[in-house]
């Protein structure tokens, strides 16, 4: 009967009992109610808003909801690796754990819940904590020079970090929350917390230059399609940033990171998908002296 039908649900020790005095402790609540309010929804995956009174202070949580329709293709692979399938949302929570093992700043797990029919997932959620703040991408639009050459550079450093500890991620600033506001310190680095996490892989990856570039030129695809668009120079900020984190020498000159990377781009705007049609200038065109 287990593998025909089997429900996996969890809510992680330190809220269990503000979820249970909120009778908020159920997987079919957590998946199917109406609870909270809508912030967005595309087929297969939704997401909510919902606030809880504790008293002096409202809490406030996020859950993400994901009904599967996997690729056959993509199920093949994952048998063939002897892999069981999973719930985007369970798959969401590894990565926010395999973060977590190397002490980078991610949103907080709550609860997370998956349902799997005849050993594959149809449907799964994961509930997080909200992470106070503004996402740097809301910084971005403000216009403020000083303050898009920071967040450049502090974004190219985290990537650089990712990389250095074996998770090759790429970064889009949507993904990132500022927890504190920028202002108050403009010496410091800024207050980085990630959110939305999800990989292909649980575990760590050893070192490949062919992955960074991967993970940078998927960077510059989500970087270029902010609005106002980067500058030549905010481009190379967040580029020589990363960059000046490989003091070992495993990532060779700016010339030969853009160049690699830039060609990465370009085969990716020959595709269809998010990337399709964006390409930097050519490395021979900019001045990497600017």
């Amino acid at each position: 009967m287990s593998f025909i039908y089997k429900l996996d649900f969890e809510i992680f020790p330190p809220f269990s009992q503000i979820l249970e005095s909120s009778s908020l402790d159920s997987f079919d609540l957590l998946m199917r109610s109406d609870i909270g309010e809508l912030v967005s929804f595309e087929e297969g995956r939704e997401v909510r808003r919902i606030s809880i009174d504790c008293g002096n202070i409202t809490e406030r949580f996020y859950v993400k909801r994901n009904w599967d329709d996997f690729p056959s293709d993509w199920i093949f692979k994952k048998l063939a690796r002897g892999k069981l399938l999973h719930n985007m949302a369970y798959n969401e929570l590894i990565a926010i754990r395999l973060l977590e093992s190397q002490n980078f700043p991610v949103m907080k797990p709550v609860a997370w819940g998956e349902r799997r029919i005849l050993g594959f997932p149809c449907e799964g959620f994961l509930l997080v904590k909200e992470v106070v703040g503004k996402d740097a991408s809301e910084y971005w639009q403000s216009g403020d020079t000083q303050l898009r050459r920071r967040i450049m550079q502090d974004a190219g450093t985290m990537m650089a970090r990712l990389h250095q500890a074996g998770i090759f991620d790429w970064v889009r600033l949507k993904d990132i929350i500022c927890a504190s506001n920028p202002q108050d310190d403009t010496n410091s680095p800024l207050n980085f917390v990630l959110i939305d996490r999800t990989c292909s892989r649980d575990r760590l990856e050893s070192f490949s230059a062919d992955r960074c570039y991967n993970c940078l030129a998927q960077s510059y695809g989500f970087l270029l399609k902010l609005t106002p668009a980067p500058t030549r120079r905010e481009i190379l900020e967040f580029t020589r940033s990363y960059l000046r984190e490989f003091k070992d020498g495993r990532l060779n000159s700016l010339q030969e990171l853009m160049f690699k990377t830039n060609r990465r781009l370009h085969q990716l705007s020959l595709q269809p998908g998010p990337f399709q049609g964006i390409t930097l200038i050519d490395c021979s065109d900019w001045s990497l002296d600017q």
